[in-house]
């Protein structure tokens, strides 16, 4: 069990740190030789972020959670949805990932609460059938 919460405390500890050099450097619009080297860093560290966030497991979605609720504490929802829709957070495979996959909250969260577009039960066998039954039958 200690090394269990260790490997807990130290993946919390790595998403904090990745969440605060976001920040940073989404913050730092210079386009000085420091802040050139700073986008650098965050680009790679973003990289080796992936791989955390995108492990099939079923603490994946709890894990991405709290990589992005560090980012909400730090700077706000406004900010956390400007920095999902760019550059490197919005161009990360794990977002895409997670943006495809269609999960109704994200959609809703990324799109200021609007409802989902995408129908859930669209992939489900019969659907199309059921579908134009209801239709036909609510049809004058």
């Amino acid at each position: 069990p200690h090394e269990l919460l260790r490997l807990i405390a130290k993946t919390r500890c790595i998403l904090s740190l990745a969440a605060q050099s976001i920040c940073q450097s989404l913050n730092n619009e210079e386009k000085n030789a420091e802040a050139v080297k700073e986008s650098a860093m965050v680009k790679l560290l973003c990289n080796q972020l992936e791989k955390l966030l995108l492990l099939p497991s079923p603490m994946q979605r709890p894990i991405r959670m709290f990589f992005l609720k560090n980012l909400e504490r730090a700077r706000g929802t406004t900010f956390l949805r400007s920095a999902m829709q760019q550059p490197p957070l919005g161009s990360s495979k794990w977002v895409k990932e997670w943006r495809e996959s269609g999960e109704a909250g994200l959609i809703r969260f990324l799109g200021s609460g609007k409802l989902p577009r995408n129908n859930p039960f669209k992939g489900m066998p019969y659907f199309s059938d059921v579908d134009n039954a209801i239709a036909a039958s609510i049809a004058p």
